[in-house]
Protein backbone atom coordinates (compact mmCIF):
# COMPACT_ATOMS: atom_id res chain seq x y z
CA UNK A 1 0.00 0.00 0.00
CA UNK A 2 1.26 3.49 -0.86
CA UNK A 3 2.28 5.43 2.26
CA UNK A 4 0.25 8.39 1.00
CA UNK A 5 -2.93 6.37 1.64
CA UNK A 6 -2.26 4.63 4.99
CA UNK A 7 -5.92 4.08 5.89
CA UNK A 8 -6.88 2.54 2.58
CA UNK A 9 -9.22 -0.31 3.38
CA UNK A 10 -11.92 0.22 0.82
CA UNK A 11 -14.30 -2.65 0.20
CA UNK A 12 -15.88 -2.26 -3.22
CA UNK A 13 -18.57 -4.56 -4.53
CA UNK A 14 -17.83 -7.43 -6.92
CA UNK A 15 -18.62 -5.35 -10.01
CA UNK A 16 -16.22 -2.57 -9.00
CA UNK A 17 -13.52 -5.11 -8.12
CA UNK A 18 -13.88 -6.68 -11.59
CA UNK A 19 -13.60 -3.28 -13.26
CA UNK A 20 -10.65 -2.36 -11.06
CA UNK A 21 -8.86 -5.55 -12.15
CA UNK A 22 -9.73 -4.93 -15.80
CA UNK A 23 -8.66 -1.27 -15.83
CA UNK A 24 -6.03 -1.02 -13.11
CA UNK A 25 -4.52 -4.51 -13.01
CA UNK A 26 -1.44 -3.45 -14.99
CA UNK A 27 -0.71 -0.41 -12.82
CA UNK A 28 1.99 -0.58 -10.16
CA UNK A 29 0.81 -0.95 -6.55
CA UNK A 30 1.15 2.76 -5.72
CA UNK A 31 -0.93 3.66 -8.78
CA UNK A 32 -3.52 1.02 -7.86
CA UNK A 33 -3.81 2.47 -4.36
CA UNK A 34 -4.17 5.97 -5.79
CA UNK A 35 -6.86 4.79 -8.23
CA UNK A 36 -8.83 3.03 -5.45
CA UNK A 37 -8.58 6.06 -3.21
CA UNK A 38 -9.76 8.47 -5.89
CA UNK A 39 -12.57 6.21 -7.03
CA UNK A 40 -13.77 6.02 -3.43
CA UNK A 41 -14.11 9.82 -3.41
CA UNK A 42 -16.60 9.74 -6.30
CA UNK A 43 -18.23 6.29 -6.00
CA UNK A 44 -21.25 7.39 -3.95
CA UNK A 45 -22.22 9.98 -6.55
CA UNK A 46 -22.32 7.55 -9.49
CA UNK A 47 -25.88 6.54 -10.24
CA UNK A 48 -25.57 3.97 -13.03
CA UNK A 49 -23.41 1.06 -14.04
CA UNK A 50 -21.99 2.86 -17.07
CA UNK A 51 -21.13 5.91 -14.95
CA UNK A 52 -19.30 3.66 -12.48
CA UNK A 53 -17.31 2.03 -15.29
CA UNK A 54 -16.53 5.41 -16.86
CA UNK A 55 -15.44 6.74 -13.46
CA UNK A 56 -12.97 3.87 -13.11
CA UNK A 57 -11.74 4.43 -16.67
CA UNK A 58 -11.21 8.18 -16.26
CA UNK A 59 -9.26 7.64 -13.05
CA UNK A 60 -7.25 4.65 -14.35
CA UNK A 61 -6.26 6.47 -17.54
CA UNK A 62 -5.17 9.55 -15.65
CA UNK A 63 -3.30 7.69 -12.89
CA UNK A 64 -1.49 5.60 -15.52
CA UNK A 65 -0.32 8.80 -17.20
CA UNK A 66 -1.99 8.14 -20.55
CA UNK A 67 -0.93 10.27 -23.51
CA UNK A 68 -3.27 13.14 -22.67
CA UNK A 69 -3.86 12.24 -19.03
CA UNK A 70 -2.87 15.24 -16.97
CA UNK A 71 -1.88 13.48 -13.79
CA UNK A 72 -4.85 15.30 -12.33
CA UNK A 73 -5.47 12.72 -9.66
CA UNK A 74 -1.86 12.32 -8.53
CA UNK A 75 -1.93 14.25 -5.29
CA UNK A 76 -5.41 15.23 -4.16
CA UNK A 77 -8.76 13.45 -4.03
CA UNK A 78 -10.54 14.01 -7.33
CA UNK A 79 -13.90 15.09 -5.95
CA UNK A 80 -12.33 17.64 -3.60
CA UNK A 81 -9.85 19.02 -6.11
CA UNK A 82 -12.53 19.26 -8.76
CA UNK A 83 -10.82 17.40 -11.54
CA UNK A 84 -13.37 14.65 -12.08
CA UNK A 85 -16.73 15.78 -10.77
CA UNK A 86 -19.64 13.35 -11.11
CA UNK A 87 -23.23 14.61 -11.12
CA UNK A 88 -22.13 18.17 -11.80
CA UNK A 89 -24.84 20.77 -12.39
CA UNK A 90 -24.72 23.56 -14.95
CA UNK A 91 -28.01 25.37 -14.52
CA UNK A 92 -30.68 22.65 -14.43
CA UNK A 93 -28.53 20.22 -16.45
CA UNK A 94 -27.00 17.41 -14.43
CA UNK A 95 -23.89 16.12 -16.16
CA UNK A 96 -22.57 12.62 -15.66
CA UNK A 97 -19.05 14.05 -15.30
CA UNK A 98 -17.36 17.40 -15.53
CA UNK A 99 -13.63 17.24 -16.18
CA UNK A 100 -11.64 20.36 -15.56
CA UNK A 101 -8.08 21.37 -15.06
CA UNK A 102 -8.70 23.10 -11.76
CA UNK A 103 -5.08 23.25 -10.63
CA UNK A 104 -4.10 25.37 -13.64
CA UNK A 105 -7.27 26.91 -15.00
CA UNK A 106 -10.66 25.75 -13.71
CA UNK A 107 -12.37 27.12 -16.80
CA UNK A 108 -10.77 24.53 -19.07
CA UNK A 109 -13.53 21.97 -18.87
CA UNK A 110 -15.36 19.18 -20.65
CA UNK A 111 -18.74 17.59 -19.93
CA UNK A 112 -18.68 13.80 -20.32
CA UNK A 113 -22.02 12.09 -20.81
CA UNK A 114 -22.57 8.32 -20.62
CA UNK A 115 -25.51 7.59 -22.89
CA UNK A 116 -27.21 4.31 -22.11
CA UNK A 117 -29.61 3.01 -24.74
CA UNK A 118 -32.62 3.02 -22.42
CA UNK A 119 -32.51 6.78 -21.78
CA UNK A 120 -30.90 8.20 -24.90
CA UNK A 121 -32.11 6.29 -27.98
CA UNK A 122 -35.64 7.57 -28.58
CA UNK A 123 -36.22 10.56 -30.89
CA UNK A 124 -37.50 12.54 -27.90
CA UNK A 125 -34.40 11.71 -25.87
CA UNK A 126 -32.08 12.66 -28.73
CA UNK A 127 -33.92 15.97 -29.08
CA UNK A 128 -33.58 16.57 -25.33
CA UNK A 129 -29.85 15.80 -25.53
CA UNK A 130 -29.42 18.27 -28.42
CA UNK A 131 -31.19 20.99 -26.41
CA UNK A 132 -28.99 20.28 -23.38
CA UNK A 133 -25.85 20.33 -25.52
CA UNK A 134 -26.93 23.69 -26.98
CA UNK A 135 -27.54 25.10 -23.51
CA UNK A 136 -24.12 23.90 -22.35
CA UNK A 137 -22.43 25.21 -25.49
CA UNK A 138 -23.95 28.64 -24.83
CA UNK A 139 -22.02 28.59 -21.55
CA UNK A 140 -18.76 27.53 -23.18
CA UNK A 141 -19.00 23.90 -22.06
CA UNK A 142 -18.15 21.32 -24.70
CA UNK A 143 -19.92 17.99 -24.40
CA UNK A 144 -18.57 14.58 -25.28
CA UNK A 145 -21.13 11.77 -25.41
CA UNK A 146 -20.23 8.10 -25.22
CA UNK A 147 -22.77 5.37 -25.98
CA UNK A 148 -23.06 2.86 -23.16
CA UNK A 149 -22.09 -0.01 -25.48
CA UNK A 150 -18.82 1.74 -26.32
CA UNK A 151 -18.06 2.38 -22.65
CA UNK A 152 -18.55 -1.32 -21.87
CA UNK A 153 -16.53 -2.39 -24.91
CA UNK A 154 -13.60 0.03 -24.54
CA UNK A 155 -13.71 2.11 -21.35
CA UNK A 156 -10.06 3.18 -21.48
CA UNK A 157 -10.48 4.20 -25.12
CA UNK A 158 -13.40 6.42 -24.09
CA UNK A 159 -11.35 7.91 -21.26
CA UNK A 160 -8.44 8.51 -23.65
CA UNK A 161 -10.78 10.29 -26.08
CA UNK A 162 -12.15 12.49 -23.27
CA UNK A 163 -8.69 13.47 -22.06
CA UNK A 164 -7.61 14.10 -25.66
CA UNK A 165 -10.57 16.45 -26.11
CA UNK A 166 -9.78 18.22 -22.83
CA UNK A 167 -6.20 18.62 -24.08
CA UNK A 168 -7.50 20.13 -27.38
CA UNK A 169 -9.71 22.53 -25.43
CA UNK A 170 -6.70 23.62 -23.39
CA UNK A 171 -4.44 23.99 -26.44
CA UNK A 172 -7.09 26.03 -28.30
CA UNK A 173 -7.54 28.37 -25.34
CA UNK A 174 -11.26 27.56 -25.04
CA UNK A 175 -12.80 28.26 -21.67
CA UNK A 176 -16.11 27.73 -19.90
CA UNK A 177 -17.99 30.86 -18.90
CA UNK A 178 -17.18 32.25 -15.46
CA UNK A 179 -20.55 31.28 -13.94
CA UNK A 180 -20.31 27.56 -14.74
CA UNK A 181 -18.47 26.71 -11.52
CA UNK A 182 -20.57 28.74 -9.09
Amino acid sequence: MDEAYPNLSIDFGDRDEQWFERLCGDLDLAQQDRARFHYATIADALVSEIEALMGWALIAYDVAGGEHGFGLVDTEPTIESGFIQPQFYVGRCRLDFMLNWASHDPHICLAVECDGRDYHSSPRARQRDRRRDGFLSSRGVQVMRFPGAEIFKNPLGCAAAAYSRLHEIRMNGQRCNEGVFR
